[in-house]
C-alpha cells in the first residue's frame, strides 16, 4: 500500500549515499494512507518545525491518554474480554493502527493486545481497540492460544545450546582419546 499523500518533504530518493534512506522510505511506505483533511493538518504542523511538532506531539499524547483514562473511568471503554478478537485504532506506534489480534489480558484502564508480531502483546488503551466480531478477522490476526504444558515439556526435555556444545566437545575428547 503506497502513500500518495505524503507531503513533498516526506519524498526520498532511494540513494546510497543517503544514510538510512531505505528505512526512512520502508517506513513511508508502511504508514496508513491519509485522507485530504489529515493531510492538511500535517502539511500545517510540519511547517511548524521540529520544535513546533515536538510541541504539538507532546500535548496530543496527553490529551489523548487523558480521554483514555477519562472514558475507562466513567465506563464508555468498550466491554473486553480476554480472547475478543479487536482492531487496533490507537495507540503510539503508527505500524499497528487497523491490525488485528486478540486479548490477552485485560485491566481497568488498559489491555494487552497479541496481534502475532512475535514479540510482547501490544499495552493499548481499553479505547485504542474496537471489538470486531470473528467474521471480520482477516487470515493474518492470529489465533488466541491456551496454555500448552506439552510445549513446555518439550522445550525442557530438548538441549539447549550450551548443552549441546558440551556435549560436542565432550565428544571430540572422546575420539581425540582413542586416537593416542
Amino acid at each position: 500500500m503506497t502513500n500518495t499523500n505524503t507531503p513533498a518533504v516526506a519524498t526520498i530518493t532511494v540513494q546510497k549515499t543517503i544514510p538510512h534512506a531505505t528505512k526512512i522510505a520502508k517506513a513511508l511506505a508502511a504508514l496508513p494512507e491519509l485522507n485530504t483533511n489529515e493531510q492538511t493538518v500535517l502539511d500545517t504542523l510540519l511547517s511548524l518545525g521540529a520544535e513546533g511538532v515536538a510541541k504539538v506531539t507532546a500535548h496530543a499524547e496527553t490529551l489523548l491518554r487523558q480521554a483514555a483514562v477519562t472514558s475507562a473511568a466513567l465506563g464508555q471503554a468498550p466491554a473486553l474480554n480476554i480472547g475478543d478478537y479487536v482492531r487496533v485504532v490507537g495507540g503510539t506506534d503508527p505500524r499497528f493502527l487497523g491490525r488485528e489480534g486478540h486479548i490477552t489480558e485485560v485491566k481497568k484502564v488498559r489491555c494487552k493486545v497479541d496481534v502475532g508480531n512475535g514479540k510482547a502483546p501490544l499495552y493499548l488503551f481499553r479505547s485504542e481497540v474496537e471489538v470486531i466480531s470473528k467474521a471480520e478477522v482477516s487470515a493474518a490476526a492470529p489465533a488466541p492460544v491456551a496454555a500448552s504444558t506439552e510445549a513446555a515439556v518439550e522445550s525442557a526435555e530438548a538441549p539447549t545450546s550450551d548443552e549441546a556444545a558440551l556435549a560436542e566437545i565432550d565428544n571430540g575428547f572422546m575420539n581425540l582419546a582413542e586416537t593416542v
